[in-house]
């Protein structure tokens, strides 16, 4: 027993009397954080190394392959929970609350193991640190009443980060009504008792503000996901891009991410009506409430794949040098469509690869495909992809296949865009067109404002971030 406790003390950062005059730690809750290349990973490793370079301690706790706790540096502890909900040996659950059984965490789509495992390392930290705040980033936001539960019981500070909607503004899927209410409770209950928010878009910010007013807009900050300015550079190597064997000048289109909507847009006419069923008896059985707001569809690759193949139908040219290059994970049934099209040795799906190999494909590439989800009946789309960052940071044009919404703003604002309607496979085809057919007669070239896309840089995110940090603690 007496090993164990020491080990917890070094881990810890106790053991080492130059580490223990260093600040108390912040803990930092997110399900996601490196190795993982996903951006929730990405932002909130630049969020814990600007707080880190601040001169902070900061403890991580989030997700791993397997349960450990290890102190990386003098400065940054990282405990993983396994993904059975394990945690790491050198957390002793003695006098450890623990979450009750018939508690639901709360949703969207909660991390029932996660959250459980959690909540008794955020009480572990508490217990054996003297904690100086916690910051949750959330999704899943079933993590972020555990922030609120320190903040009551030990009067540690709280700052939530909002990367995506948790009830207001976003028609999540609630299982029934209960559900529902407690998501709505719990939201309201951490804005109002959080010391500051951070939400990722400006629109998301006036949402929360417009629906608890109160002292919100006072707390609240919009830090964005921001791009690496370091990967611009000229210096970068270049990847070897796929070739095509009768092209002089390839024309390169490239999306890279996450797609959407595949099993919605590639479902048959006898599936559809049988998902539709399915999703009416879940309903009447189990009171769920599905997004049938959202318009997956918008991100699906089919409308892209046949804008494309309207577009070699119209020009012989076009249809030598297309290269329509996906790097994010594998669909077969973006084959499947290719195959349909025609379009075979003219699209290439590269699969997941790091952002610095992602970000050097785009900036070879004459145009960069943006997509977003559509909300029926909204007249203004308040998310913005993060993937929209990097792309700005090439400073190559952007097909912009979105609906009316920041993400648009942003995109027309940074003189890089081009858009056209999300679901007119003819709207895209005719801009496709009019971008090969500028690079054809050399007036392709696009005047970004780099004033304006320079203010989204990484290094200029982390300052706000750590500004934010130092007007609570300091």
């Amino acid at each position: 027993m007496l090993l164990k406790y020491l080990t917890v003390l070094f881990l810890l950062g106790f053991a080492d009397k130059s580490i223990m005059t260093k600040q108390a730690p912040i803990l930092y809750l997110t399900r996601t954080f490196p190795p993982t290349h996903a951006a929730a990973g990405i932002r909130a490793e630049r969020f814990v190394s600007a707080l880190v370079n601040a001169g902070y301690s900061v403890t991580v706790i989030t997700a791993g392959k397997s349960a450990e706790l290890k102190q990386q540096s003098s400065s940054l502890t990282v405990c993983r929970i396994g993904p059975d909900g394990s945690l790491p040996d050198q957390i002793t659950k003695d006098h450890l609350p623990i979450w009750p059984w018939w508690k639901i965490p709360v949703g969207p789509e909660p991390d029932k193991l996660f959250t459980r495992a959690a909540y008794q390392a955020a009480h572990f930290f508490a217990k054996n640190q003297l904690l100086q705040m916690t910051f949750v980033s959330g999704p899943p936001f079933s993590i972020m009443p555990i922030g609120l539960q320190l903040k009551e019981l030990y009067h540690i500070p709280l700052v939530l980060d909002f990367r995506d909607a948790w009830f207001t503004a976003m028609p999540w899927p609630y299982r029934n009504a209960l559900q529902r209410r407690q998501a709505q409770r719990f939201e309201r209950l951490c804005l109002e008792r959080a010391d500051s928010v951070i939400t990722a878009t400006e629109t998301l910010k006036k949402h929360l503000v417009d629906k608890y007013q109160g002292n919100l807009s006072d707390k609240t900050i919009t830090i964005r996901h921001g791009f690496d300015s370091s990967l611009t550079s000229e210096e970068n190597p270049k990847e070897d891009l796929p070739t095509l064997p009768n092209s002089v000048r390839p024309f390169t289109i490239t999306y890279t991410g996450q797609l959407h909507g595949v099993d919605i847009a590639s479902a048959t006419t006898l599936q559809k009506p049988m998902q539709s069923l399915g999703r009416f008896l879940r309903k009447v059985t189990l009171g769920a409430k599905f997004c049938d707001d959202l318009i997956l569809e918008w991100m699906s690759p089919h409308i892209l794949l046949d804008a494309v193949a309207k577009s070699c139908s119209a020009n012989d040219q076009f249809k030598n040098n297309v290269r329509l290059i996906f790097v994010g994970q594998r669909y077969p049934q973006i084959d499947l469509w290719v195959t349909e099209h025609n379009l075979t040795g003219h699209v290439f799906q590269l699969g997941q690869l790091p952002p610095p190999t992602a970000h050097s494909i785009a900036q070879q590439s004459d145009l960069l495909v943006l997509t977003l989800y559509g909300i029926k009946n909204c007249d203004y789309h308040w998310c913005v992809p993060s993937k929209i960052y990097s792309y700005l940071g090439t400073g190559n044009p952007i097909l912009a296949m979105l609906p009316p919404g920041e993400a648009l703003d942003l995109v027309n604002q940074s003189g890089l865009g081009f858009p056209a309607a999300p679901d007119n496979a003819t709207e895209i085809s005719i801009a496709l067109l009019d971008r090969y057919n500028s690079i054809a007669n050399g007036t392709a070239a696009v005047e970004p404002d780099w004033n304006f896309i320079n203010q989204f840089t990484a290094d200029k995110q982390q300052a706000l971030l750590v500004n934010t940090i130092n007007s609570i603690l300091k």
